[in-house]
């Protein structure tokens, strides 16, 4: 095995000194971040889930003083998902609402709809961590002190969970 491994190696060196190598390398993937800067119009007041439509949005979740806030194409369903499978946020029967209806147009992409979604999360998040919520969220400190950096005004979502904080308590 020891000498596979040498031959291969010498091998990669010839190919290397020889200028043997692919001539032609697929480019690399386009990496499309986030742009957590720009500002997210909500089109929705928070509202309980009871039976809520097709809802594009991100949502609060709580259970005994813990609150976790998550983002989805179907906001009610996913809500729904948590009772079933508490697999990140670790409730058993968590209560939730929704924080805000994000904008999804048929004409963007995938990745813009959903970069949309995340920006709404991200401020919502930075916005309960400023109320001082405990957050199941996993969140590492280096994220959570960037994402109080990021954000400058967060009033319209710190007034949201205030309303949400209502409705739930």
């Amino acid at each position: 095995m020891r000498k596979n491994l040498q031959a291969r190696q010498e091998r990669m060196r010839q190919r290397a000194g020889n200028g043997d190598g692919p001539k032609h390398l697929d480019p690399a993937p386009v990496w499309n971040p986030v742009d957590y800067s720009e500002r997210v119009d909500y089109i929705s007041p928070v509202v309980p889930i009871q039976h809520w439509p097709l809802m594009s949005g991100v949502y609060l979740l709580t259970e005994g003083g813990l609150y976790y806030v998550g983002q989805s194409v179907d906001a009610a369903a996913r809500i729904a998902s948590h009772r079933l499978n508490p697999s990140c946020c670790q409730f058993k029967d968590p209560r939730g609402v929704v924080l805000a209806a994000v904008p999804h147009n048929e004409a963007w992409t995938w990745n813009k709809n959903a970069h949309t979604r995340l920006r709404a999360e991200a401020r919502f998040i930075a916005a309960a961590l400023s109320l001082g919520l405990v957050l199941t969220n996993k969140i590492s400190e280096w994220k959570r002190a960037k994402l109080a950096a990021t954000f400058s005004d967060l009033t319209d979502e710190r007034s949201r969970i205030t309303e949400a904080l209502k409705i739930l308590c």
